[in-house]
Order: structure tokens, then C-alpha cells, then sequence
């Protein structure tokens, strides 16, 4: 019979630390020993480790803050106006701060629902009118004939030529209004 020497087992284990800490460490080892006359040993171990990640947050931060003059705002109000398609407006109603934009219906009573195509040959009566109304508007003395204003136009870029002009004062725009000229 073969006499057996001491035999031998060893466990360690370390517990985890808290979870508020910024690792985390696991480690066990195992260890068995046999002795005999031949000498005999086994050993194991295992060990893990697991890092906390920090976790990001989202949020939202105000880089910069751009005012705008009521003219800029103006110009960007124009330019919507002007891109608006033909049969569209914008409205502004009392008491409400912001734009609503309505289609309009066309609406041509009388002779203005016809096309000149079609006035021409139902209407003819109604084109000379429309001639005649013309004719009695440059007749009134709100409207110059091109001789005249070619002949003003020569006059002043002769006294322009010889140095007898006078500049004429234009406001500034302050003092201007929407009937000044």
C-alpha cells in the first residue's frame, strides 16, 4: 500500500468593490496540492475585471443670439411676398401677431371675366372706351409728352455741362416720408 502525503486545498476570494467606485475588481484563485512520494500539484486561477463607463449626457446650450433690424425683416417679408405663386395671399387679421396665407378666389365681374381675344370680337364697343378713357387721361395735365421731358432732360445737363446748377437738398432719411418725393 502507497502512503498518501498531505493533501491540501486553498480558496481565496476578494469581493467586489462598490459600485461607485470607477472599477470594479473579481478575482478568485483556487489552489489544491497532493504530496506523495512523487510530488504532485495542481493550481488554477481565474480572475475578471469590468470597468465602469462613464455615462454622457445630452444637452442643450445657446451658442449665439442674432437680432435682426425691423428692415431685415422687411426684405425677408418682400422676398416671401414675391415668391408667392399667383393666386395666394398672405393676411394679417386684428389681433393676431402672426401671417395666414388664404387662397383668393378670381373674381372679374362685368367685362373684366373676358380674355382681349374675346372682348375684341363680343365687345368692340367696350376696347374703345378703354382707348378713349386713355386719350382723356394724357390729355389732363398730370402727364408730360416725351418732347417734353427730352426737353427738360437737355436743359439740365446743360446747365450741369456750364457749372450753373444748384444741388438740390434731399432729406435725410429720417425727415423723409411716405409723401415726400
Amino acid at each position: 500500500m502507497s502512503s498518501r502525503g498531505p493533501r491540501g486545498q486553498s480558496w481565496a476570494y476578494r469581493p467586489a468593490t462598490p459600485l461607485s467606485s470607477p472599477f470594479q475588481n473579481l478575482h478568485r484563485t483556487h489552489s489544491d496540492g497532493h504530496g506523495s512520494g512523487d510530488s504532485r500539484s495542481a493550481s488554477s486561477s481565474q480572475g475578471t475585471h469590468q470597468q465602469l463607463v462613464p455615462i454622457h449626457e445630452d444637452f442643450v446650450e445657446l451658442m449665439n443670439r442674432t437680432y435682426v433690424t425691423f428692415e431685415e425683416d422687411k426684405q425677408v417679408w418682400a422676398r416671401d411676398l414675391r415668391r408667392l405663386p399667383r393666386g395666394r395671399a398672405l393676411i394679417r387679421l386684428v389681433d393676431e401677431p402672426r401671417l395666414f396665407d388664404v387662397a383668393v378666389k378670381r373674381s372679374a365681374p362685368g367685362h373684366l371675366a373676358f380674355n382681349s381675344k374675346t372682348l375684341a370680337e363680343e365687345f368692340p364697343d367696350v376696347i374703345e372706351e378703354v382707348h378713349a378713357l386713355i386719350e382723356r387721361n394724357f390729355q389732363s395735365d398730370l402727364f408730360s409728352t416725351p418732347e417734353a421731358i427730352d426737353a427738360e432732360s437737355s436743359a439740365r445737363l446743360a446747365r450741369i455741362l456750364q457749372g450753373n446748377c444748384v444741388p438740390s437738398v434731399i432729406p435725410s432719411p429720417t425727415e423723409r416720408t411716405p409723401f415726400s418725393s
